[in-house]
């Protein structure tokens, strides 16, 4: 059986590298010909142009490392063994609270994503039944009919040339063009629905210089301070470098003309509480880059219970993006790839079923997590704004929510049930179906948690400070 996967990042390697293992003859289309380099170290950079992210702070959620361990230990094991961190359940846990079943599972990597897509590329590279194509530009899906709807093929690509394959998957990310591909050979359009994050990242990396003075993490698995109108945050990567990470609204105009500068970002990490205390140990490695654009999407190939195409799965960004503030991003796309994979050993022969079974997982996991991006970033653009032009914040929360939130400082089930979700365990809000927890969660009185803003620097004076570096 043989399969072409488009796109050779996370989605599309972890999608090769495990079809391969289960027997299948894969072929990797990659658009982009940049060389990888020989080895990763703490300074080694990885630019690929189809992928301007990849160089933004990033974490490794438990669900990916769970499919790592079932799936590719081997890899798992280059990674943690190449500087990655591992943390485990310990961190998670609000101090006192006993464990429950299901904690070891909590597990999370601090690295950079180039490389710990290096270590992956490597393993598929290395594969048996793995074949690489670099500087290969799909232009199109052939198919031909079958019960009546599309019947994917093979891909063409640029020049004319066709590669055959008994089942396509797209992983060429934010970028691609399987709309334009479905309706050039007469598909039905794909559900689809997207809205708009609201926000810019501005990120730089740093390379840990000293241990002495450095401060703990306090978010898990990060650091963050919140602000009024924006965010920053430090993400631990490999082998002691520092992700930084600055969130802002795009019609900031004041803070995204200085943060493009590598000095204005310097400024304005080094005038954050807590932030400072880890770009104080370190030096920077890499200039500002900034991620705009950032819309929550899901796109599902069955409308209305029939496929709008059968032969063809979409794994990782072109299946749905949630705002990367929650990281979520690469661990749904491994997470995704681990689950097409298995559909398709289960149904080899069976293409309606294989669809349906992949839209039916879209739609339990991936599109639970872009609802919920989209209503956080609502709630984050309104209070934003509000900050922003001056007037009070709105309360988004709910008397749900706020018992939610303390019931999990309280209740252990409750606090692994969103903890569960929130590292792509489990799919959103699953546990709304468990009558224990939402007992427990209505056993609280919503008022009882919650603290304020920290205290943080004016605008003025960070623009000040900015200004006076740059």
């Amino acid at each position: 059986m043989r399969a072409i996967v488009i796109g050779g990042s996370i989605a599309g390697l972890s999608s090769a590298l495990f079809l391969a293992r289960d027997g299948w003859d894969v072929t990797v289309l990659e658009a982009d010909d940049t060389v990888a380099p020989d080895a990763m170290d703490a300074e080694t950079l990885w630019f690929r142009k189809g992928t301007p992210h990849s160089n933004q702070a990033h974490a490794f959620l438990a669900g990916a490392v769970k499919v790592l361990s079932q799936r590719a230990l081997d890899v798992l094991t280059y990674i943690e063994s190449n500087g990655a961190i591992r943390r485990s359940k310990e961190v998670f846990k609000p101090p006192g609270m006993p464990f429950v079943d299901g904690e070891d599972d909590l597990v999370v990597l601090n690295a950079r994503r180039p490389m710990v897509e290096w270590f992956i590329r490597k393993a598929a590279l290395e594969q048996k039944g793995v074949t690489f194509r670099t500087g290969a530009h799909v232009a199109g899906l052939e198919a031909r009919a079958r019960h009546g709807i599309p019947h994917v093929a093979g891909v063409s690509l640029d020049g004319g040339e066709i590669v055959d394959g008994d089942i396509v998957i797209d992983a060429s990310g934010r970028r691609t063009q399987v709309g334009r591909w479905l309706d050039a050979i007469g598909a039905r359009a794909p559900a689809y629905y997207e809205e708009p994050c609201n926000q810019l990242y501005f990120g730089r990396y740093y390379l840990r210089t000293t241990d002495e003075g450095l401060p703990e993490i306090n978010n898990a698995f990060l650091s963050v301070f919140p602000l009024p109108w924006g965010a920053a945050l430090m993400f631990p990567g490999d082998n002691g470098v520092m992700q930084f990470a600055i969130g802002t609204l795009p019609e900031d105009e004041e803070l995204k003309s200085r943060l493009r500068n590598a000095e204005g970002f310097h400024a304005f990490v080094s005038s954050i509480p807590h932030i400072q205390d880890w770009v104080a140990c370190g030096r920077p490695i890499t200039d500002a880059a900034v991620m705009g654009n950032l819309n929550n999407y899901v796109r599902r190939l069955v409308v209305d219970g029939d496929p709008v195409v059968t032969g063809l799965h979409l794994v990782g960004d072109s299946a749905s993006i949630t705002n990367p503030q929650y990281g979520r991003g690469v661990s749904h796309a491994v997470v995704h790839a681990s689950f097409v994979s298995s559909v398709l050993a289960a149904h080899p022969d069976d293409a309606r079923a294989q669809s349906v079974l992949v839209d039916t997982e879209v739609g339990r996991m991936l599109e639970p997590s872009v609802q919920n991006s989209i209503r956080n970033d609502r709630l984050r653009t309104s209070s934003w704004r509000a900050a922003l032009g001056g007037t009070e914040p709105p309360d988004g929360l709910t008397e749900f929510d706020r018992k939610m939130n303390v019931a999990s400082m309280k209740f252990p089930e409750v606090w692994y049930a969103i903890v569960s979700t929130s590292l792509v365990l489990q799919p959103m809000r699953y546990w709304m179906q468990d009558e224990t927890i939402m007992e427990k969660i209505h056993s609280v009185d919503p008022e009882a948690g919650g603290a304020g803003q920290a205290a943080h620097p004016s605008r003025d004076i960070l623009i000040e400070a900015m200004d006076k570096a740059t």
